[in-house]
């Protein structure tokens, strides 16, 4: 949490960006069903994101993003680390409506009885956004996550998975 914390301090100190922005998500599909590996409904899995945003192009911007993701599940604490590249059209048919798509590699790392070492990872993302007021959109983020975690943990061929999350997203 403290390296989320520099890292937005470092970036309110470069130039290079035209805003910044931070978002705070919550994965909907643990917090409403669950999963298959035993988790319940009503897990909270929190997603901090940072984003330096580029310079405004004709109908579009490119942005950096720093992001750390944690849930409470049932084998233990799960963490991701990303980086993530994201393009961003904001120039469309409705007004404010911005889409963004891009790439991300992460590490996760998983705590319980089976304890994972760092486990490269990486994810293709979709999202949404709208604004509420000047400063604070809504976000909808959609992600396809490589998990690694779950080849070491469960033996599963298909580590593919989908995150969809909802969240609020702040300019500072």
């Amino acid at each position: 949490m403290k390296y989320l914390l520099l890292l937005i301090l470092a970036m309110q100190l470069t130039y290079a960006q035209d805003k910044i922005s931070i978002s705070i998500l919550q994965d909907g599909k643990l917090l409403i069903s669950g999963d298959t590996h035993g988790n319940s409904p009503g897990i909270f899995d929190l997603i901090l994101s940072a984003d330096l945003e580029g310079q405004q192009l004709n109908w579009y911007y490119f942005s950096m993003r720093a992001q750390y993701e944690q849930a409470d599940l049932y084998s233990g604490m799960f963490y991701r680390y990303s980086v993530q590249s994201i393009w961003t059209f904001n120039k469309l048919f409705i007004p404010n409506l911005e889409l963004g798509t891009g790439i991300g590699l992460s590490m996760i790392h998983r705590g319980g009885t089976i304890k994972t070492p760092g486990l490269g990872s990486y994810s293709f993302i979709g999202e949404l956004s709208y604004p509420i007021s000047k400063k604070l959109r809504m976000l909808v983020r959609n992600e396809f996550i490589h998990r690694a975690d779950l080849v070491y943990w469960y033996n599963e061929t298909n580590p593919l998975k989908y995150n969809l999350s909802a969240g609020l997203e702040l300019s500072i």
